[in-house]
């Protein structure tokens, strides 16, 4: 991830920022990092085998949709989604942190479904 970051321009060549991992990844493995001197970004990776019970493969490339679904969203309304900021075509991207928001389905799970949350997201 650090290596993505550096060849990205996100990270000094000699910056090793601590990587939180956040929690709630089934397909992806996603790391909120800390540049120095700059604002938090979190990084998104692709899983080739995601975290279920059965085996469940599925392409890397799929970050690519979501990547070019995230910059579609933003040039058509701006602030719709996290602004993407580098990208590759193995699997990885990085955004921006939109800060602690709730985790959706945790909430849901939880048994906290608020509707006018939900007309937000929506």
């Amino acid at each position: 991830m650090q290596a993505f970051l550096r060849a990205s321009g996100l990270l000094a060549a000699d910056e090793a920022p601590a990587a939180e991992a956040l929690a709630g990844g089934v397909s992806s493995d996603i790391w909120r990092v800390r540049p120095r001197g700059g604002a938090p970004i979190v990084v998104k990776q692709a899983l080739a085998r995601l975290r279920v019970a059965q085996v469940w493969e599925a392409p890397v490339e799929r970050n690519r949709f979501e990547w070019r679904w995230m910059e579609a969203a933003c040039a058509a309304v701006p602030g719709a989604a996290p602004r993407v900021l580098a990208h590759d075509e193995a699997g990885v991207f990085a955004m921006e942190d939109l800060g602690g928001l709730p985790l959706w389905k945790a909430e849901l799970r939880d048994g906290r479904a608020d509707p006018a949350f939900a007309a937000r997201v929506g």
